[in-house]
């Protein structure tokens, strides 16, 4: 089944969790860069219409930009997770 999510990518990030993202992360092997996730799931791909991401370009181009930091990492099972600090 072929999903959504509402992501914000952090390419800095790659060099970093590349290596983690590889062994636990079955989305790297899609492709999906390092991120944060926002939402998931988000809308099924058939209701993914020009429309929504006119809005979503929309809402989030009117949002400041932020900084993040994530000072440790965690694992649960199949998940690796950062948790800012």
């Amino acid at each position: 089944m072929i999903e959504s999510a509402l992501v914000v990518l952090i390419p800095e990030a790659e060099v970093l969790v590349k290596s983690f993202r590889d062994r636990y992360d079955p989305q790297a092997a899609l492709g999906v860069p390092a991120h944060v996730t926002v939402l998931y799931p988000f809308k099924s791909p058939k209701e993914l219409t020009a429309d929504v991401i006119q809005s979503l370009e929309e809402l989030f181009g009117e949002s400041p930009g932020f900084s993040a930091s994530f000072a440790e990492t965690r694992r649960f099972p199949g998940v690796l997770r950062h948790f800012g600090g």
